[in-house]
């Protein structure tokens, strides 16, 4: 969290590291970040922007959802939006 980069050295936690293979072409290897995950054809139901909503962007995800979410993904480089993300996710509870 918080990275947003590829670099041959930096230091973050264990959990925001997937390590790619040299031989990995990067116009494909790029899209494990953001790119993937966030395609709603590989199963996000949801798209929500916080500006469509007066309550605090966790506020309208737990209203909507009850509890949270399992994953919630920030892909436009916003600290504050991967905090909340971040604190969004029910496995982080």
């Amino acid at each position: 969290m918080g990275t947003s980069t590829f670099s041959q050295y930096t230091v973050v936690h264990d959990v925001s590291v997937a390590k790619i293979d040299p031989k990995g072409p990067s116009e494909k290897v790029c899209l494990l970040g953001c790119g993937v995950p966030t395609a709603k054809d590989f199963g996000v139901t949801e798209f929500v922007n916080p500006k469509d909503h007066d309550k605090p962007i966790q506020q309208v995800l737990v209203d909507m959802t009850d509890e949270g979410v399992d994953y919630s993904y920030e892909c436009i480089g916003n600290v504050s939006i991967m905090r909340a993300a971040l604190e969004l996710s029910s496995r982080m509870r």
